[in-house]
């Protein structure tokens, strides 16, 4: 039996859960995202629990989103070298906030918004 090459896997679950960890740390709703990128939040939900694949394109569309370079959503790059700066970086910071509770995440987003503008 074989596996469909369409089908998503371990990397599609991780790409999704590293969305996911932006998306929040941006402050950005899954409606939100999909609005931007032209796609359903139901569609985003999909992208980040790993249930379908993300195109490339598509990837590009939602890295430029959330102003990320694309590899920041793959552990290793094209050369086999580990992606150490904005990736680990981004990802402390996606953790941490998460671990914020709903006040603290707005009010983090909120401090964002305001120092985006200056």
């Amino acid at each position: 039996m074989s596996r469909s090459t369409k089908a998503p896997d371990d990397r599609d679950r991780t790409i999704g859960s590293i969305l996911r960890r932006l998306r929040g740390a941006r402050g950005l709703t899954q409606t939100e995202l999909g609005e931007s990128i032209g796609v359903t939040f139901q569609q985003v939900q999909k992208y980040e629990n790993g249930t379908n694949r993300i195109s490339s394109s598509r990837l590009e569309n939602i890295a430029a989103t959330l102003g990320v370079p694309v590899s920041t959503f793959f552990h290793e790059q094209t050369d086999g070298s580990q992606d150490t700066s904005l990736s680990k970086e981004a990802m402390e910071i996606a953790t941490t906030y998460d671990g914020l509770g709903a006040l603290e995440q707005e009010a983090v987003a909120k401090l964002i918004s305001i120092l985006s503008r200056h």
